[in-house]
């Protein structure tokens, strides 16, 4: 018991650092006027005041929300970033389909792009989300093993053809020296 009073202690003693931060950085705090010397409403919270706060069933809802609120203008960049990046992935049905016409077309970025925005303006859960990407994951995956059985396919059929080369020119070789030593016997003989 003794250990774990030791762990919240430490955890609460490095929260108000942590929510000040969050209330600055995150959640644009800042104090309400120009009056910021004589009103003590207007000041940030102090480390203190947050400290007390901070403790015994409070740090769980602290720590969600310093894990989990957002600010709009985060989410809203994190929105951009799944878009362009492509970490989602579309809508159950649809992403079956989009990894089908991925895989024929090149153009298959866009369309990937438009599923993950519409998965993100749906409202997918975390779960469908990320089932959507293992699904992607996987088409991405059949999509670089065919490729690579391109390549293997390519190489042995340049490496065929090449050797078929090579034969043709040493065959050329034999007979270009054996029409030359055929002259150079018939012209000792003579």
């Amino acid at each position: 018991m003794q250990h774990q009073g030791s762990t919240s202690s430490l955890s609460s003693s490095a929260q108000p650092e942590a929510i000040l931060e969050w209330l600055q950085k995150e959640m644009n705090y800042r104090p309400l006027g120009p009056y910021t010397g004589s009103s003590n409403k207007s000041q940030l919270p102090s480390i203190d005041s947050l400290r007390k706060i901070c403790r015994g069933n409070m740090i769980p809802v602290w720590n969600f929300l310093l894990t989990r609120v957002k600010s709009e203008k985060t989410v809203e960049n994190i929105r951009r970033n799944i878009t362009v990046h492509g970490g989602g992935g579309g809508g159950g049905g649809s992403s079956v389909n989009l990894g089908k016409e991925e895989g024929r077309s090149r153009g298959g970025g866009r369309r990937k792009e438009k599923a993950v925005a519409v998965a993100v303006d749906e409202g997918l859960g975390a779960a469908e989300a990320r089932e959507a990407a293992l699904q992607e994951r996987e088409a991405a995956a059949k999509e670089v093993e065919r490729l690579r059985n391109i390549v293997r396919r390519q190489r042995k059929d340049l490496r065929a053809k090449m050797l078929e080369v090579s034969r043709e020119e040493a065959e050329r070789k034999r007979m270009l020296d054996e029409r030359t030593n055929y002259r150079v016997v018939v012209l000792h003989i003579a």
